[in-house]
């Protein structure tokens, strides 16, 4: 009996922790942001959000918090045609991050978030191509190396910060079980 309220609350706290992400991601990409170079393209801080949840949670929360989070952003601003894209591409980052990660704050994380962030901009850089044409890369790119920087150095300090103080209540993965 124990064992199963155990399970139980572990699996609320889960769903309470990816429910918060994705709604911090959703209010740091929408309040949070910045145009790039005059167009409809910017870059936010929901980036560090998603980085923080896949460093602290793995790829499960990563991939939920990265995906969702960043497609609800899209909606709330009426960029509908990024939506899907940011669904996949930020749910692929935050896996990639959680899954290569170990946790623990060193270089293993920092590759991870480079793997992560070099997706994201390699993803957005395609769709950008296929929805405004060949001129608006250089312009996604950009604005998206500097997005992925910002999150990169956010989460490494904010994602540190929360492992000491936090050691028991969010263990490395403990949302990939």
């Amino acid at each position: 009996m124990r064992g199963d309220r155990l399970l139980l609350s572990l699996k609320c706290r889960e769903i309470a922790v990816a429910a918060v992400m994705t709604a911090l991601t959703v209010v740091a990409a929408t309040l949070l942001r910045v145009p790039a170079f005059g167009a409809r393209l910017y870059f936010h801080f929901g980036e560090a959000v998603l980085c923080t949840a896949a460093l602290i949670g793995g790829r499960r929360l990563g991939a939920a918090v990265g995906g969702v989070g960043s497609f609800l952003a899209d909606i709330v601003l009426g960029l509908m045609v990024w939506a899907p894209v940011s669904l996949v591409v930020h749910g692929l980052e935050g896996y990639i991050i959680g899954r290569a990660s170990d946790g623990r704050g060193g270089a293993k994380d920092f590759k991870a978030l480079l793997q992560g962030v070099a997706l994201m901009v390699a993803g957005y850089a395609a769709a950008a191509w296929a929805i405004y044409g060949k001129a608006a890369v250089p312009v996604e790119i950009a604005g998206d190396v500097v997005q992925g920087g910002v999150g990169i150095v956010t989460a490494w300090f904010v994602s540190s910060a929360i492992r000491r103080a936090y050691p028991a209540l969010i263990p490395r993965g403990w949302i990939d079980g």
